[in-house]
């Protein structure tokens, strides 16, 4: 039984630190600053060889025969996992935060370059600063779950009706993804009530000059959004160029809705991957059974059925970080509607 708890105790994780196993230690990026690069490198050689050694251990331990087994030497070893995983769990945040930096220097840097008025601008690095975690915690087969439910309420008539009773801008949806993950495209063009190409073009306009992207996602744009999408930066600054943007904490959500505006949120995806995200719009707020549920707008819906529905628990579980607003301004309004702006 013990040589069958540490091969166990071994094996690693790669979305998501379970009680059982061992998290995977992130790779270095190359979105760092010089100085950074050369200490995680360093770090991360260390941990590699931490782990080495406790798995050589454990390894070690597990060819014993139960009889040869001692307690004492199962002890150590769980001691000396529960070591590493403390330590490997702080290198990947601080790694993560130190990236999540970079980048959002370099975007706000790229804001200062662009033919913005200062207000325009403003608004882009206070969302930019803005912009940080939201939710509540939820594991990987929590999420699941949850959008398994939320599913199967796309055809109920019950949450349609309380819906339309309900209030917020409602909208019609921009079209529906393929096999694509430019679920945020979709989500930018929903809620600034563009084309899905004017959103797109957008896009691409930001990603071909994005020196916090690599040579290559910048070489070939199309293939960056649809494979890749956008990330949470690169959302505000397609959001303000097509009007006006505003991060949206999620107590804000309800508030926001009632007055006219829809809000783009960032979700755990269906498969629940805690490091990816998938982009949706809240376009109604409503009352069911005495609590609060919300309508969204999915692009990996087809038809009227983009329109799915759930409850504030739900929604909470899902997120990832604050919501986004815009609100399209007249010049964007004028560009639109111009024949040279038309798509």
């Amino acid at each position: 039984m013990k040589a069958f708890i540490t091969a166990l105790l071994i094996m690693s994780c790669a979305t998501a630190y379970a009680e059982d196993l061992i998290p995977v230690r992130e790779d270095v990026p190359f979105t760092l600053t010089a100085a950074d690069k050369i200490q995680f490198d360093q770090q991360a050689l260390t941990l590699d060889s931490a782990y080495a050694a406790f798995k050589a251990v454990a390894d070690a331990f597990s060819a014993k025969t139960t009889e040869n087994q001692t307690d004492k030497e199962f002890d150590a070893i769980q001691t000396q996992r529960a070591n590493y995983i403390v330590v490997v769990l702080a290198f990947n945040k601080d790694v993560l935060d130190a990236a999540e930096k970079w980048v959002r220097d370099a975007m706000i840097a790229h804001v200062k370059t662009l033919p913005w008025q200062d207000k325009e601008k403003d608004r882009a690095v206070t969302a930019l600063n803005t912009l940080k975690g939201d939710g509540d915690d939820a594991s990987r087969d929590d999420v699941q779950l949850i959008w398994k439910d939320v599913q199967a309420r796309r055809d109920n008539d019950v949450f349609a009706w309380e819906a339309s009773q309900g209030k917020g801008p409602g909208m019609p949806g921009a079209g529906g993804q393929t096999n694509y993950q430019d679920c945020a495209v979709f989500s930018l063009a929903n809620a600034a009530g563009v084309p899905y190409g004017v959103a797109a073009a957008r896009a691409a306009e930001f990603i071909k000059d994005a020196t916090w992207r690599s040579v290559d996602a910048r070489r070939d744009v199309q293939q960056t959004i649809e494979k890749g999408g956008l990330n949470g930066g690169e959302v505000i600054l397609v959001a303000e160029a097509l009007g006006e943007v505003r991060i949206v904490p999620s107590g804000e959500f309800v508030k926001t809705l009632e007055s006219g505006r829809p809000v783009m949120v960032n979700f755990v995806p269906y498969d629940g991957a805690m490091k990816d995200g998938h982009e949706v719009v809240l376009t109604k707020t409503f009352q069911h059974e005495g609590g609060t549920w919300y309508e969204m707008i999915d692009s990996n819906e087809a038809g009227v059925q983009q329109r799915l529905y759930l409850n504030e628990k739900e929604l909470r579980m899902l997120l990832k970080e604050n919501g986004v607003t815009v609100t399209p301004d007249e010049k964007t309004v004028i560009e639109f509607l111009s024949p040279t702006g038309a798509e």
